[in-house]
């Protein structure tokens, strides 16, 4: 059974189910085994919350188009038409989605299923790049926001707010945090960006380091300890605090994602300090890593600048060779990588994120973690889970139309033509 579709046993619905279960051996009549309307509504919404709850999306607004359709569902009209916007969200159809709650600003609806339901709209719109539609869905976001997703509200306010251009409301909205612990280094820290980018670099620096000192043990958090240090020694860099700097940086991670860019500035503080020795150590490391970083590839650039500075030009020439021949290859290698792209196969792995054996995926790794790519990649396995509903689909009828059809009439067995033979003899 493939991920996302049901067993045999889910498809069956609820009110068969339920009748099958609960019968027994019991005779009962027509008029008794008809459900009720009131009872017809219960079964069929909790049918399309089943479907719903298993992630079967393809049930679920399937059943609930259908339901509608036939006006089976009057009395929970206004919660199903929220929960189809969720559906039509979960393939990307926002625009329609949008349509369907904006319509029903005027109806009677539960506060906590509407938010609920805008919110995951904006967060759509957003992740397609739609950042002013998304900030149009989170106005319609009102009173009470359920507690589970309270959180991620505010970031997804501060991130629209940010890509619009405003800094200081994106770090105002994140100033008073309403949502769990475990979010709160993720509030800080983009807080802080917001108010460096809003020109308020005390402040910045006080959000920063909050994160940055931070006690930690999980994998996640001290890498945003990581990139908060990061953050801070670039900052003080630029201004020129030196010794901050270079402490900063010296608390990053030597094998954590942001060690590069930090062995990459702990050299050029090291160098602005004038300790040009000193500087070579971080570079050093740094150009035995991976090449395609462009950090490893300014290293090599920057060993063989000090080695002169050094009064050190044959070996500064044989630095520079082997800086030559290396981004040579890796030039080499990047084309290779840019025509294997192009090819079918290698896009279809990536986008079935089948990167293991993948050497694109090597240059790749940016865009293979940003939101374009991975909306672009939910919605092409979304397509293949929808083809192979229809492939099955198509296979039932033609079992039906089989199973349907009169059986033929068994052929005399002497004849095959199915005829008695006429007798020459009369």
């Amino acid at each position: 059974m493939k991920p996302g579709q049901p067993s045999k046993t889910a498809r069956m619905p609820v009110w068969m189910l339920t009748t099958l279960l609960l019968g027994g051996g019991c005779a009962l009549s027509a008029d008794e085994q008809r459900p009720g309307p009131e009872r017809l509504q219960q079964l069929l919404t909790g049918e399309v919350l089943y479907h719903y709850h298993q992630k079967d999306y393809f049930s679920a607004i399937s059943q609930l188009q259908k339901a509608q359709d036939e006006d089976l569902l009057r009395q929970h009209d206004a919660d199903m038409q929220v929960l189809m916007a969720r559906l039509r969200l979960s393939y990307g159809l926002q625009d329609q989605a949008s349509t369907v709650l904006n319509s029903m600003q005027q109806k009677e609806l539960q506060a906590d299923a509407a938010n609920r339901a805008w919110y995951e709209l904006a967060r759509a719109l957003f992740r397609k790049g739609q950042a002013a539609a998304a900030r149009q869905a989170l106005d319609n976001v009102h009173g009470a926001v359920p507690a589970d997703i309270a959180g991620d509200v505010q970031l997804l306010q501060a991130h629209v707010l940010s890509a619009l251009g405003e800094y200081a409301q994106a770090a105002q909205v994140l100033a008073d945090w309403r949502g769990s612990d475990e979010q709160a280094p993720y509030a800080l820290y983009n807080r802080g960006i917001a108010l460096m980018r809003a020109g308020d670099t005390p402040a910045a620096l006080n959000a920063l380091q909050q994160v940055a000192d931070m006690p930690a043990a999980q994998e996640e958090l001290l890498a945003i300890k990581d990139k908060s240090n990061l953050t801070l020694g670039y900052m003080l860099l630029q201004q020129n605090e030196l010794e901050q700097a270079r402490a900063r940086l010296n608390k990053v991670r030597l094998q954590g994602p942001f060690s590069n860019r930090a062995l990459l500035a702990a050299g050029l503080v090291a160098q602005m300090q004038g300790r040009d020795e000193e500087a070579l150590v971080p570079w050093m490391l740094l150009r035995e890593r991976v090449l395609a970083d462009p950090a490893v590839q300014e290293s090599l650039l920057a060993v063989p600048y000090v080695k002169r500075q050094l009064d050190s030009p044959d070996v500064a020439a044989q630095h520079y060779e082997q800086a030559v021949a290396s981004l040579s290859r890796e030039l080499q290698t990047l084309n290779q990588t840019m025509q294997s792209v192009r090819q079918k196969e290698t896009v279809n792995q990536l986008l079935a994120q089948e990167d293991g054996a993948n050497p694109a995926a090597r240059y790749l790794g940016d865009l293979l973690v940003s939101r374009v790519f991975q909306e672009t990649s939910r919605g092409h396995n979304d397509l293949r889970s929808m083809l192979d509903n229809v492939d099955e689909g198509l296979q039932s009828i033609d079992h039906l139309q089989q199973a349907l059809q009169p059986p033929m009439q068994a052929a005399d067995p002497a004849e095959p033509d199915g005829r008695r033979a006429v007798s020459d003899s009369s």
